[in-house]
């Protein structure tokens, strides 16, 4: 009975991602001084979104919703990334975005199987998952190079509370 919700709300999570991102982007841009910018693309991909959802939902119903509002993010994210590359000047590698999404990919299943083979006290199997999740990611961002020193500096110049003790740590373990 609600077999198309949950097919609906997976699709939901992944664009969950895309828009976690983009609101950081077009937060950064507004913050610089570019909120017309913003405006016109919220503009363009809430135009976007109307084309799709009158082309997918007939079809799709509401996985046809989910899959354009997730498309319309995913759009929203790749112009917000284009024009803060522009105006900001940072450089933000593929490579590195490709290891964030493949390891919160690897953190998800990690967390899934706990969820499936942990059938106890939900509040038990959230502190499992969650602890599990946390230590796979944070170990896999170290070690596969995702985050290096100036990252760290990064953090440090941005009064990011850190201890000096969590500073060191990190530097021992980034190479």
């Amino acid at each position: 009975k609600f077999l198309p919700a949950a097919i609906a709300l997976q699709i939901l999570s992944l664009g969950a991602i895309f828009y976690s991102l983009f609101t950081v982007f077009n937060t950064t841009l507004i913050s610089i001084g570019k909120p017309g910018l913003v405006t016109k693309i919220y503009f363009l991909i809430a135009g976007v979104n109307v084309v799709l959802n009158i082309v997918l939902i007939p079809y799709y119903g509401i996985s046809g919703a989910a899959i354009t509002l997730s498309l319309t993010y995913l759009l929203g994210f790749l112009f917000t990334l284009f024009y803060l590359r522009k105006f900001v000047k940072i450089t933000i590698s593929g490579k590195a975005i490709f290891k964030i999404f493949f390891g919160s990919f690897l953190t998800l299943l990690i967390v899934v199987f706990i969820k499936t083979v942990f059938v106890t006290d939900p509040w038990i199997e959230m502190f499992i998952s969650l602890a599990a999740g946390l230590a796979f990611y944070f170990l896999f961002i170290v070690y596969s190079k995702t985050i290096d020193r100036s990252d760290i500096k990064i953090l440090e110049k941005m009064n990011i509370p850190l201890s000096k003790r969590a500073s060191k740590i990190l530097m021992k373990l980034i190479r």
